[in-house]
């Protein structure tokens, strides 16, 4: 190990920093170990206080962007220039969360949930991350692939992001749309970002359309038994009407708050997990709340992004390797999307949806039951509504990140409980 100290400064799109000294180390990674990897040793910071494994782009890394340093090989280039993985590819399977709420809130195991297996409880911990390759169980449908969307402010590509074009909720059967058809939009995808963060003009009505209670701490919070079987879901459309659609259940929206934090009647509040973007979190970001619903790959050397629907706890696993030097389209059961839309620099991209989100809502069928006593999930209903806490509110903020858990031997796979964030530690 060799540590250069006094050398390592970040800060997070939030707001939070942390600072202090490079090293290098070897890794082991499902069984296999990353020889000399450069890494950030935090010593101080205002924020974040979990490990980060940093997956984007070299110009993203810490000090780079910050400070003018120079970039150096992170996790990937390292396995790609030490022979252990053939492209700068990884795939992300989050997993459900569905089933793993009720224990986390201390709810009665006997809560009902819609699912259609029964994997146990503390089987939904466990998601995967796979350098250089994919696992085609752990998705369903067609795996698309589209190109990645340039950054907004400076036309070049630096970030995972692509080009949201629709967003639609079907509400046991009846379908609300929250985008005009000419909606299109740069939108990130981070798993180091707990919530998903929206332009306010598409967040605000679907925030209205659910009854979703503004709260001082966390954002908009909703009655988290109300949410665990409602039978509602959104559809992420991305590059059009041929692209990738990806379908999120309204359980998977949820985020624990680690604290009692009750509504008068006494239900446990959960934050709602579309938040609209602040000043401190002004880019559209698609975080845990999206990602736990979709299977993702990201191809950095032919900057493109594969899109497919999860297979919730898949318990088995088909492996395929990407293969070295292959150009556009070289992820293995993957379809490129032809004439797929991608958003050009617009500031007033999302305004677009306004005029026409704003007059989405909620129809009365959309009852919540027993434990809101204010009865619909529309606004107008909940107005009411009044948050308790009984301890101290602990904000929660984008590129909060889990501890590693075991690793597994696919392809360097390993468990999931890895912040997959934008900066290279």
């Amino acid at each position: 190990m060799s540590i250069s100290n006094g050398t390592f400064m970040t800060s997070y799109q939030d707001g939070s920093g942390t600072s202090g000294d490079f090293f290098t180390d070897n890794i082991k990674i499902g069984g296999v170990s990353v020889k000399n990897q450069q890494m950030g040793l935090t010593l101080e910071s205002n924020g974040n206080s979990n490990g980060l494994v940093g997956l984007g782009f070299d110009i993203n890394e810490a000090g780079v962007s910050d400070n003018g340093a120079q970039p150096y090989p992170n996790l990937l280039d390292t396995m790609v220039n030490q022979n252990l993985i053939n492209a700068m590819t990884y795939s992300i399977w989050l997993n459900d969360l569905r089933k793993l709420l009720p224990r986390l809130l201390s709810l009665p195991i006997t809560t009902p949930i819609r699912t259609t297996n029964s994997v146990p409880y503390a089987e939904t911990f466990k998601g995967s991350i796979l350098f250089g390759g994919i696992d085609t169980a752990k998705f369903t449908g067609p795996l698309l692939t589209l190109d990645m969307s340039p950054d907004q402010t400076t036309g070049n590509i630096r970030t995972t992001s692509v080009t949201l074009t629709s967003l639609s909720i079907n509400d046991t059967g009846t379908i609300a749309t929250f985008t005009p058809p000419s909606f299109a939009e740069p939108v990130i995808l981070d798993t180091g970002t707990a919530l998903t963060y929206l332009d306010d003009a598409i967040a605000r009505p679907l925030i209205n359309y659910v009854g979703a209670i503004p709260d001082v701490n966390y954002g908009y919070i909703v009655p988290c038994i109300a949410y665990l079987d409602y039978p509602a879901s959104l559809t992420f459309g991305f590059g059009g009407p041929t692209g990738p659609r990806i379908v999120v259940p309204f359980s998977e929206l949820l985020a624990k708050i680690d604290q009692p934090y009750t509504f008068h009647d006494g239900s446990q509040a959960c934050i709602w997990g579309i938040q609209p973007t602040t000043e401190q979190i002004n880019i559209n970001l698609l975080g845990d709340t999206f990602m736990r619903s979709a299977y993702v790959v990201f191809d950095l050397d032919n900057l493109q992004i594969s899109l497919a629907q999860t297979h919730f706890n898949s318990t088995t696993s088909n492996v395929l390797e990407v293969a070295a030097g292959g150009g556009t389209g070289n992820i293995p059961s993957a379809t490129v999307v032809t004439g797929a839309v991608r958003a050009t620099e617009s500031a007033n991209a999302m305004a677009l949806g306004a005029a026409n989100a704003a007059q989405v809502t909620a129809p009365a069928s959309m009852v919540m039951g027993a434990a809101t006593p204010t009865a619909s999930l529309g606004l107008k209903g909940n107005a009411g509504l009044t948050a308790t806490t009984t301890g101290t509110a602990a904000s929660q903020t984008p590129s909060s990140a889990a501890t590693a858990g075991a690793a597994s031997n696919a392809v360097l796979g390993m468990v999931l409980g890895l912040g997959v964030a934008g900066l290279c530690l």
